[in-house]
């Protein structure tokens, strides 16, 4: 992930205690907006935890403007991650496919509770 000023590569997991808009998110991560959106829908069409992360508005239809659940900014941080290295969307998608379980909300529980012990 490039960092909008500075060129260098954003490398941090990301994980929030709270939900975030995208421009919030962008912001923190140093990216624009444009290119969190692009990673955003990456994962929504690759990732169903993170599809089913957002809420319906109707039977068929997710609500895609609400704030980002802490799952989902973790989530959308790693397809940046992978992107940095892959460049190119097709690429990202196949990787996603293949390493499904490194986007799953399990994953990321297990890596949250590393940074945040229950009972601490």
């Amino acid at each position: 992930m490039k960092l909008a000023s500075t060129g260098i590569t954003f490398d941090a997991p990301i994980f929030l205690e709270y939900p975030s808009t995208k421009t919030d998110l962008a912001i923190l991560m140093e990216v624009s907006r444009t290119t969190l959106v692009s990673w955003d829908n990456i994962a929504y069409w690759n990732i169903d935890d993170y599809r089913q992360d957002y809420p319906l508005i109707n039977e068929s239809e997710r609500d895609r403007q609400c704030p980002l659940t802490p799952y989902q900014a973790w989530c959308v941080a790693r397809v940046g991650k992978v992107m940095s290295i892959f460049r190119k969307k097709e690429r990202v998608e196949r990787y996603i496919a293949s390493h499904k379980n490194e986007f799953s909300k399990y994953e990321y529980r297990k890596q949250a509770q590393k940074v945040y012990p229950i009972g601490a």
